[in-house]
């Protein structure tokens, strides 16, 4: 299950830096969708969330 976590938080940190998300829920969905059930679960983290959002909001913003 370690691999897996850290594959899931992964493609969790790329879809926030894709610029497409709009915060850790859309990632969240976006996961289930690839086959990641366990998403909700492991995204359960009021930290982890934050950074998601954070890098989403970043993410979005025009350099």
């Amino acid at each position: 299950m370690k691999g897996a976590k850290l594959e899931l938080y992964e493609a969790a940190v790329r879809l926030a830096q894709s610029g497409e998300m709009e915060n850790w829920r859309s990632i969240q969905q976006s996961l289930v969708g690839q086959g990641f059930t366990y998403a909700p679960d492991l995204l359960d983290d009021d930290r982890i969330r934050a950074v998601l959002d954070i890098c989403c909001d970043q993410s979005r913003r025009p350099h």
